[in-house]
């Protein structure tokens, strides 16, 4: 049996209440985590964003891609050829059951951490699973971001008791890079046991663990030696410095405003959660401490800190909506903890209810972006029909979209021009064509999308100068007409095209 199962199992399998007792709170985190993101399942075959770069794309393609991007082997490359072998769907399934299982193994760890009352272990657990960060994971290219997620929380729970896997499960999850700064938790927790170790056998417990020392800087050392970002990626996050972090941060403090929840959906989960949280013992098990919660809410800041470093020293924000959201990936561990200290520090009455509404606004924020999605998914299959039926796409080889849609689109994003063009070649190759928006016709006609004319983009074949014509293509929706991701999802969507030259499109 895996290494992990094994040890998860032993963990669980305790007697006495305290065991009955960990199986009820897994068993409520588990609920709780399929109520709030199962609509990840909603849409299996959907294709978003950069998944357009490996959806219908030559195998090959895909390998050279990971191989410029610097991934150590091209690993991603062969994980995504692997499922995209099975089918999309899989990308979804395997998301969902990674992100859970990050969650399940942070629950087991802080089980095995002493000064971590009961109370703050499972309100850290489910917040952890719960919190509106990092929608960006719906999307298939971010399944090495859950996969690698999933082992660093599985190498930090084997730690103790199976050095060996642990450590290399620790140096897969470095393959997201953003990782090896937030080992710096799971080396903490190894080095505060110490203190506890008489002085002859602390030199024989160093010696056991002088490889964790050595891993991550042997590996950052290997990756940036050996496999460095080429050709498309050369210039690709490089621009890292602290000049970079107050700026960033000031940027990662107003984001926080862009937050939203559907209060329709929150009012219908609020009981089912505040249900849920009754049935855990670990919620139930009000310890109040405010000396303690203070160290808790310290600590969960200084590991929001944490996670956010990697990539605001990169000049990158964090945010709630678009694909940048990927970057709160190490968000909910700091999130949780400093949450799950307010609580404690709050009078026992009121630690239920406040956790009660953290989880049934995070659960309406990932039930209604779900349902965006769906809805932004139709609307794609949309447009693909729409294309290969219209006759002026049909006649040229540029076409610029004016969409004027966009409430349509889920996380607030524009959609790129790869995205455009994995729509204008759903329904057959054809590498001569370029989809792009219009506020991006000045860049083509400077020629700043040349380097993008490849097989990866399906665009290999062409030819910005010999190209008089254009077809504007203008994608509207009746204002009047109600936005639901079910039913007549589209109704009112519209579809304009017009043959123009080149030179007279304006932005």
């Amino acid at each position: 049996m895996c290494p992990v199962a094994t040890e998860a199992a032993s963990a669980i399998r305790r007697e006495g209440a305290s065991g009955t007792a960990e199986k009820r709170d897994l068993a409520v985190l588990l609920i709780l985590y399929t109520l709030v993101h199962v609509g990840i399942l909603s849409s299996p075959d959907a294709v978003f964003w950069d998944d357009w770069l490996l959806f219908q794309t030559n195998p090959d393609d895909i390998v050279e891609t990971f191989r410029q991007a610097g991934s150590i082997g091209a690993w991603p490359a062969y994980l995504h050829l692997a499922v995209l072998n099975v089918g999309m769907w899989l990308y979804k399934l395997l998301t969902f059951i990674f992100m859970l299982g990050a969650g399940i193994m942070l629950y087991l760890t802080l089980g095995r951490m002493p000064f971590v009352p009961a109370l703050v272990r499972f309100v850290t657990a489910t917040l952890f699973l719960v919190l509106p960060f990092n929608i960006a994971r719906i999307s298939a290219i971010m399944l090495p971001y859950s996969l690698c997620y999933f082992l660093f929380f599985a190498a930090w729970f084997l730690m103790g008791k199976h050095r060996k896997t642990s450590l290399l499960l620790f140096v897969l999850s470095f393959n997201i890079n953003s990782l090896l700064v937030f080992y710096v938790l799971p080396f903490l927790e190894l080095i505060s046991s110490l203190d506890r170790i008489p002085f002859k056998s602390l030199l024989k417990r160093v010696s056991k663990y002088w490889a964790f020392l050595l891993a991550p800087p042997l590996y950052f050392f290997i990756k940036r030696k050996f496999f460095p970002a080429t050709g498309l990626y050369s210039d690709y996050k490089t621009d890292f410095a602290l000049d970079n972090l107050m700026p960033v941060l000031t940027d990662q403090l107003n984001d926080l405003s862009n937050l939203e929840i559907n209060y329709a959906i929150f009012l219908a989960t609020l009981p089912v959660c505040f249900f849920l949280l009754t049935r855990a013992p670990g919620m139930t098990a009000t310890q109040r401490s405010p000396r303690l919660a203070a160290c808790f809410i310290a600590t969960g800041f200084g590991i929001i800190l944490l996670g956010g470093f990697p990539y605001w020293i990169l000049d990158l924000v964090p945010t709630v909506y678009e694909w940048s959201s990927r970057h709160q990936l190490l968000f909910p561990l700091g999130a949780s903890v400093l949450l799950a200290g307010g609580t404690m520090a709050l009078p026992e009455k009121l630690m239920l209810p406040t956790i009660t509404v953290l989880v049934a606004a995070s659960a309406s924020f990932f039930i209604s972006n779900y349902l965006d999605f769906a809805l932004d998914w139709k609307k794609q299959q949309a447009i693909a029909e729409f294309l290969v039926a219209d006759e002026n796409v049909q006649k040229v080889e540029l076409i610029v979209f004016n969409d004027k849609s966009r409430d349509l689109n889920a996380i607030k994003r524009t959609y790129r021009f790869y995205e455009w063009n994995g729509l204008l070649n759903f329904h057959g190759e054809n590498q001569k064509r370029l989809g792009i928006n219009l506020d991006q016709i000045d860049a083509y006609r400077e020629g700043s999308l040349d380097r993008f004319f490849s097989p990866l983009y399906k665009a290999e074949l062409h030819n910005r100068g010999a190209l008089p014509n254009a077809a504007l293509v203008t994608i509207s929706r009746d204002a009047d007409k109600p936005r639901r991701p079910w039913g007549n999802a589209l109704e009112g969507l519209k579809f304009e095209s017009l043959i123009i030259p080149v030179s007279e499109i304006r932005p």
